[in-house]
């Protein structure tokens, strides 16, 4: 109720009635995205106001403590809507206190708006707030994470749960600092054998963590916020393995395999990824409402990545119109754990078993090991994509294989390949050699 009302201070006292008003409002005309403030008043003597931390297209669209019915005002109820409940929020505030000041407007304001007000001596564990954070995820609007995202964070949950166990003791947010994440760094590295790269994320995610912490008004311990896991991570990338991917050769041979219906079936979904440069998340979900005509009259598919939110389109290759001919459409769906087993035995069965570097999670230890292995082993459900980006670098300007695998930057793409920054210079140095010995010939037959 915008305007005046009025209420009972309490059952138990006198019947002492007092006036209150509550009242919205926008400075300026024609001020463009405006805050709305509140002003509360109680007397002559109790008068103050503050942001409500909402805003409005058009401070003219307040009128009266009151949202205007304007054409352009699109979200005119969704603003009203809020304002609305904000104001039965602080009515039924109102006997919280008989001390009406702008600390305790303040207060409901920021509950309101989600800010959390900490007692005093009171900080949430570090578990909890995880689980807070990854509810925001899901929440809110703008966010483009998904579930996927989410399920990261529940695996460092329980990481850190783990490490608890192992400590003994449960970890806060405010103590979350500098010397706990050298101490879990540790733990990760000497008592669960994980590889840098593992715990890396880990890390990152409870930093993020902690700083949201921090935003919505928790004491937090600000050492955590440094640079030193980019550092480690920097020297990580450097001691890391080539990329294992499939070869165009190799991939004839799958593509000549003969077998079991579900192994073709799963060599099937296989080549396609290795031709489109899709998510094995992206890749199950296709059907033929994805392939369609470009207008250059080109067959396509066309999807929006899950990880990214992002629309992409990738190429038809023959391999890829030759599937989809002989299923009548898209392969049978699989389970991922299916996927990654029955590819693996494809590409034992057709010699793709070479010995090569590279790293493999050790199935006594379930921890990733590196060493020499039969290439055929170090084949999972995600080597079809980074094929895809592999058999194409250097025959394609970047930027339109970045387009097919929905890469944002050149750097992020060429370590997704394995491929060094530098490495542009050979093509470039190959361009220099071609033309200086067209400069040569031409000087010649001038001469």
């Amino acid at each position: 109720m915008l305007g005046k009302m009025y209420f009972c201070v309490s059952k138990y006292q006198l019947n002492l009635i007092c006036m209150a008003s509550i009242r919205f409002k926008t400075y300026g005309k024609g001020v463009v995205n405006a805050p709305v403030y509140i002003r509360f008043t109680n007397g002559r003597d109790c008068q103050f106001e503050i942001k409500t931390g909402i805003f409005i297209p058009n401070s003219d669209y307040l009128k009266e403590g009151k949202t205007r019915r304007v054409a352009a005002f699109t979200n005119q109820q969704e603003v009203q809507s809020k304002l609305s409940k904000l104001e039965s929020h602080v009515v039924e505030n109102l006997n919280r206190t008989s001390a009406y000041n702008k600390a305790w407007l303040q207060q409901i304001i920021d509950e309101f708006n989600g800010k959390v007000v900490q007692p005093e001596n009171e900080c949430p564990l570090l578990i909890d707030m995880i689980d807070k954070y990854s509810i925001h995820i899901l929440n809110s609007v703008t966010d483009k994470r998904t579930n996927g995202t989410v399920a990261s964070y529940k695996v460092t949950r329980s990481r850190v749960v783990d490490y608890q166990k192992f400590i003994k003791q449960n970890v806060k947010v405010e103590n979350a600092g500098i010397e706990f994440k050298n101490d879990f760094i540790a733990w990760c590295r000497n008592v669960q054998k994980y590889s840098p790269a593992t715990f890396i994320k880990s890390i990152r995610q409870i930093r993020t963590v902690v700083k949201y912490a921090k935003r919505i008004g928790y004491k937090t311990n600000d050492s955590l916020f440094n640079n030193e896991e980019k550092l480690e991570e920097s020297k990580t990338k450097k001691l890391n393995l080539k990329p294992v991917f499939v070869t165009t050769e190799e991939i004839d041979r799958l593509f000549e395999f003969m077998g079991s219906e579900s192994l073709e079936n799963a060599r099937d979904w296989f080549l396609i990824s290795c031709w489109t440069g899709c998510r094995v998340s992206d890749l199950m979900g296709l059907t033929m409402d994805n392939v369609f005509k470009t207008i250059q009259g080109e067959t396509a598919i066309r999807y929006t990545q899950k990880k990214t939110g992002a629309t992409v389109i990738t190429p038809f290759h023959p391999h890829v119109g030759s599937i989809l001919k002989k299923h009548n459409g898209f392969p049978r769906p699989i389970s991922d754990q299916k996927y990654n087993s029955y590819i693996k035995e494809v590409c034992k069965l057709v010699g793709i078993n070479q010995i090569i570097s590279g790293s493999r999670n050790n199935p006594v230890t379930k921890r990733k090991e590196s060493g020499e292995f039969p290439k055929f082993e170090l084949i999972t459900s995600h080597t079809g994509r980074r094929s895809f980006a592999s058999n194409h670098y250097g025959k394609f300007p970047i930027e339109i294989l970045m387009l097919v695998t929905g890469h944002k930057t050149v750097k992020q793409f060429l370590e997704y390949v394995g491929e060094n920054p530098q490495e542009h210079i050979t093509a470039l140095n190959q361009y220099y050699r071609e033309f200086s010995q067209q400069f040569i010939s031409s000087t010649e037959k001038i001469g």
